[in-house]
Parts: structure tokens; sequence; C-alpha cells
């Protein structure tokens, strides 16, 4: 097996948020399983889908990539379990001939959505969706689960080399064309993105979360905008 793709996640919404012991049991010891198991059976690449939550300690944040420093305190316990698991994933670079990248998107939605535009129908089925927190101004990165799926490819195309111990912020993936192998040969942190993922599925131009058009964008192959 040349490449696993690591998807699973205890989601932090519901009962599961407040389950310290779902989010330890998934994002933490699940994510050292599976880094055992890679090991153990001589897996070449391990793409980890981690969370852009990771480095939000509550203060804006723009144009931030994944030379970001991990939040020192995280918003949630989601958050932390998601910090320990691509640590683990990470770490585990280059040992037993296994190279790793971690991946984070952030607020995914697309087809065969089962939480967050259910939850937000919900929320606004309550009347709950009608309070504005701020002026207004306020920008949130959201990822089509098309581009997710494009950029996963991606990271296993990219992480070539067992000495390349990488993250990817979801931009950086999609501003280069799939399949360069040039991004790992590059010390890490040097990778830079240029505006979060919602800019580059804009064409690059910010927009506000209350003026999302209501069809997600289509990329060509190479993360144009068609």
């Amino acid at each position: 097996m040349d490449v696993v793709f690591h998807c699973a996640t205890a989601a932090p919404t519901g009962a599961g948020a407040l389950n310290k012991a779902l989010m330890d049991g998934v994002n933490v010891t699940g994510t050292r399983n599976i880094v055992a198991a890679c090991q153990a059976c001589k897996v070449k690449k391990l793409v980890s889908t981690s969370s852009a939550s990771v480095v939000f300690d509550g203060r804006t944040l723009s144009m931030v990539d994944e030379s970001h420093p991990y939040a020192l305190k995280p918003m949630d316990y989601y958050t932390r379990t998601k910090i320990e698991g691509e640590k683990l994933v990470l770490a585990a670079n280059g040992v037993a001939g296994v190279a790793t990248c971690a991946l984070r998107p952030s607020g995914i939605f697309g087809e065969g959505d089962p939480l967050f535009v259910p939850t937000v129908a919900k929320q606004a089925e309550r009347g709950k969706t009608k309070y504005i927190i701020g002026d207004g101004s306020n920008r949130m990165d959201f990822t089509y689960v098309g581009n997710v799926a494009q950029v996963c490819q991606t990271g296993g195309a990219v992480v070539a080399s067992a000495h390349a111990k990488c993250s990817f912020s979801m931009a950086s993936l999609l501003k280069w064309p799939t399949g360069s192998n040039s991004l790992c040969s590059r010390p890490p942190g040097s990778h830079r993105g240029r505006g979060c993922a919602l800019s580059r599925l804009a064409c690059g131009r910010p927009c506000l979360f209350h003026h999302q058009p209501r069809s997600p964008p289509v990329l060509d192959h190479d993360g144009s905008c068609v």
C-alpha cells in the first residue's frame, strides 16, 4: 500500500463536544494507532486530516500559513486533541520509512455533509441565526469538500521524501499545481500560501460569510476557478 488517508475525527458538535473520552479515543489514540499500523505495514505515505483550529486561540488571524505556531490556549477540547494528533503524525515522519504530512481544512461543506449545513439549518429553524456577533464584518474559512479531496490527492503526491516533515494549510496546496514534487524539498515552515482557503475559493477575493454564493465554486485540476 502506497498511501493512507487518515480522515477520521470526533466532531466537536452536540453531545460529542463534551465527550472528552471520545475526543481522546478518536483524535489522539486513534491517530496513534493509524501511525503504528502504517509503520507495521510498511506504508510509504500517511496523509492526515487535521484542522485549521490548531492555530486559533481566539485572536484574529489573517493571511496565516502553516508556519504559525500551535495555539497555546486552544479554544476547546477538540482542538487540543487535534493538536496532539497532528504532532503525533509529524513526529512519525521518516520513522520506519513512512513519510507523513498533515492538512488543515476549515469548515468543510458540500455533498454528503452530515454535520455543517444540517446544523445550520436546524439552528435556523429554531430561530437562532438572527443574531450577529460583532459588527458583521467577521470572516471565517470554509472549504468545499471537493477541494479537500483534491488537496488530499496533492498531499499524497508531494510527500515524496521520508525526510520532509510538513503540515500544510489548505490554501498552500490549492495554490500549487497538483503533482508538484518540489514542496517538500524546502525546509519546514517555508511553504507560504497566499490568502486563506476562503480567499482562494473566491478567486483571491475575500468575501463576508453572509455574502457567500449559494453554490460552491468549481476549481480546475490546477486550482484555478472555472
